[in-house]
């Protein structure tokens, strides 16, 4: 955070800047984004001053807004296009080299964390589901990166729920084993 500020300034955006930066590892309980409450608390700025700054660095290309409730931040591409004039016009060349490992590694941990959660295993189904919901809605914003799409929990009501997310999670799965 201390050499952002040095080449960007004191502020709010060099501070949202390294935080988000900071906030990329798969093995990070927020490789799936922040929110706007978690990074004012974090940065200890108001929800205002985050908000507003945030709309302003997404509106610039250079944070990534993931829709849902709350809606998640992240850094962006590798490419910020208003900066760079060889920055590849197609969205599949605007792809990091590593892909999108990160998030491929943080929607498997949470998989895996629900999985081995012992005492959701003894709870009533709906608790169960309700849980898979949850995580489906956290990593909502990258489904479409692995060509899947996000299961509609009015087509997939109750415990169906289980049914509708399996091909999702499948799609990420067939991702990761051709890249590996």
């Amino acid at each position: 955070m201390l050499r952002m500020r040095l080449a960007f300034g004191v502020g709010i955006k060099a501070d949202l800047l390294a935080c988000l930066s900071a906030s990329t590892s798969a093995s990070n309980q927020h490789a799936g984004g922040l929110t706007v409450a978690d990074l004012a608390q974090i940065l200890s700025y108001s929800k205002n001053a985050t908000r507003q700054a945030l709309d302003e660095m997404v509106r610039a290309d250079v944070v990534v807004r993931i829709d849902g409730r709350p809606s998640r931040h992240l850094l962006g591409n590798l490419y910020f296009r208003p900066f760079d004039r060889n920055a590849p016009t197609d969205e599949e060349a605007c792809i990091p080299c590593w892909g999108y490992w990160a998030q491929v590694l943080a929607i498997l941990t949470a998989c895996d964390r629900l999985l081995g959660d012992k005492q959701l295993h003894e709870l009533p189904e709906v608790v169960q589901t309700s849980r898979l919901r949850d995580l489906a809605e956290k990593f909502g914003g990258y489904w479409s990166w692995f060509g899947a799409r996000s299961v509609d929990a009015q087509e997939y009501p109750g415990a169906e729920f289980f049914d509708g997310f399996a091909p999702v999670l499948g799609t990420v799965m067939d991702w990761a084993r051709k890249r590996v």
